[in-house]
């Protein structure tokens, strides 16, 4: 099956925590277009290839209150300022997870003042897993929704949501940056490929 990338990259010259997330179908192609500009520090994440426009579109949306402002009016780049262990568990989920979800109504965010309104489009079930996802790999404690077993059926007793997802970045932030480590969750296989972060892909600026 063909593959698509979601890429971090680091440019020169910008603050540690500011990186520029995008898509590409064509990795060497797009590598080479950014290294004509300069050094840059790239992260290649694999994803279906039928995944790959939702999947850049759900990270960005996801992350769209840590995205860069334009100086001239209020569109948002794709730059996020984020601790790079929180993004790397983040992108990480979401190309492994984008295909179990519709999400193909959703329009990606280009504007502050479409935040709320693009977020709130967002499954929650997508939000609860995230932070289910931040909980395990950072070890931080948050009010989780109660597993609920019912003929031999699990469910949440209810849901968390965009302002949750929040909330757990911040504790985050408060509590474990910059003593945070990331590590890898357990591989799995099919039905899609489980991208990890091999350690020649790790960097610290």
């Amino acid at each position: 099956m063909s593959v698509g990338y979601i890429y971090m990259m680091h440019r020169p010259g910008s603050p540690n925590n500011v990186f520029k997330v995008g898509k590409t179908i064509n990795q060497a192609t797009t590598k080479a277009g950014y290294e004509r500009s300069g050094n840059v520090n790239m992260i290649w994440c694999p994803v279906r290839f039928d995944c790959t426009d939702n999947a850049e579109k759900l990270i960005l949306n996801i992350f769209s209150p840590y995205r860069t402002q334009k100086t001239t009016n209020n569109c948002l780049l794709e730059e996020i300022t984020m601790d790079i262990n929180i993004l790397k568990i983040i992108i990480e989920w979401c190309v492994n997870n984008v295909w179990r979800f519709d999400i193909s109504t959703i329009n990606r965010c280009v504007s502050v003042n479409t935040i709320s309104k693009h977020r709130n489009k967002i499954p929650l079930e997508i939000w609860t897993d995230l932070c289910d996802k931040l909980i395990e790999s950072m070890g931080i404690n948050y009010p989780f929704p109660m597993l609920i077993s019912e003929n031999d059926f699990d469910f949440y007793a209810y849901l968390l949501n965009q302002h949750d997802f929040d909330q757990c970045l911040k504790i985050i932030h408060e509590k474990c940056i910059p003593a945070i480590t990331y590590t890898p969750p357990t591989i799995y296989t099919p039905p899609v490929k489980h991208v990890t972060f091999a350690p020649n892909q790790y960097f610290v600026f």
